[in-house]
Formats: C-alpha cells, sequence, structure tokens
C-alpha cells in the first residue's frame, strides 16, 4: 500500500502522544482495521476499500475510501456509521481535518486545543462552510450509501449467514 498522507500521520501522532479523544468523542487510531471489516460483516473484500483511522462516540468509522484505485492523498474521507449509514464527509485529509475543527456550537471537548494543533502542525484553520465543503466532496465521489446498499442487497439475506460465513446485515431504508 501506498504511504498514509502526511496530515493523517500527523494526526496519529498526535493521538498517540495525547492518548485520549483528539477533539469531542473522536478518536484517530491506526488499529480499527478490524472494526472495518466487522462493520462489512466479515466481507474482506469490501474491507480493502477502505482504510480506517477514526472512530466516534456513536461508533461510526472515519477511513478513506480508496474507488477506483484513488491514491491515499487524494481519497475522499468517509463515515461508516453504527446504524449502516454511510457517506463521503470530506474531499480529502485536510478537509476532513478542517470539519473538524469547525466543531459544533457550544463547549466541545478540546476543540480549541485541536484548533491550535492543527493552526501549528498543518497550517489549517476550521472549515468557514462545512455544509458546502461536505456537498462539494459529495458531489465528487461515487454514491457511497448507494454502493454499500447494492453491496447489503447483494450479499446479505435475512435467512442467515451469507456463503462466505459472515452474518445478515439489513440496512434500514
Amino acid at each position: 500500500m501506498e504511504k498514509l498522507p502526511e496530515p493523517l500521520i500527523r494526526l496519529l501522532e498526535h493521538a498517540e502522544r495525547t492518548g485520549g479523544p483528539v477533539v469531542a468523542d473522536f478518536r484517530a487510531s491506526a488499529s480499527l482495521q478490524q472494526d472495518l471489516i466487522k462493520w462489512f460483516h466479515g466481507d474482506r473484500k469490501m474491507a480493502r476499500q477502505f482504510g480506517a483511522f477514526g472512530i466516534d462516540g456513536k461508533h461510526a468509522l472515519y477511513a478513506l475510501w480508496f474507488h477506483r484505485g484513488v491514491a491515499p492523498e487524494q481519497a475522499p474521507v468517509v463515515c461508516l456509521g453504527a446504524d449502516g449509514d454511510s457517506t463521503v464527509v470530506a474531499g480529502d485529509v485536510q478537509s476532513f481535518l478542517s470539519l473538524l475543527a469547525a466543531g459544533i456550537e457550544g463547549e466541545v471537548h478540546g476543540l480549541q486545543a485541536f484548533r491550535a494543533w492543527l493552526k501549528a502542525e498543518l497550517g489549517l484553520s476550521p472549515a468557514s462552510d462545512p455544509a458546502a465543503l461536505m456537498n462539494k466532496a459529495q458531489a465528487a465521489h461515487p454514491d457511497l450509501e448507494a454502493i454499500v446498499d447494492e453491496w447489503s442487497e447483494t450479499n446479505a439475506t435475512e435467512e442467515g449467514p451469507s456463503a462466505e460465513g459472515w452474518a445478515p446485515l439489513r440496512l434500514p431504508k
């Protein structure tokens, strides 16, 4: 596999140094690939399209998506939700970090420290228009939700495990 994007490497190093959530309930880790395989109910072929690097308090995974062989530095960041939903959230790691720094209104644990780290380490600022950044990323990449829905319909059954032995999955419509 090609080298990870430098901003992601720095985020993972930062998370390892701080030992807790990076900001709010978001944790970055280089050891989430098994969680990703579980998200795809053991389908390693499907999971190989992604490189998980983050998880939030609701157990949603954040990953690079290597669709159509895209290089890691150009890979979009996706969210694979604990309830089966999936979407492209950013066009690349830098955009994702800007979104993460944008935070939400109100008191967010670690937000100011994360913003300071992001500016000092990577020269990045919080996204000024998070919705526009997400919309642009979604428009530039395939419809992940449709792809995951098709995968689910093709591979999961209500009767039991697939021929490959992984548990059935039915995403809510």
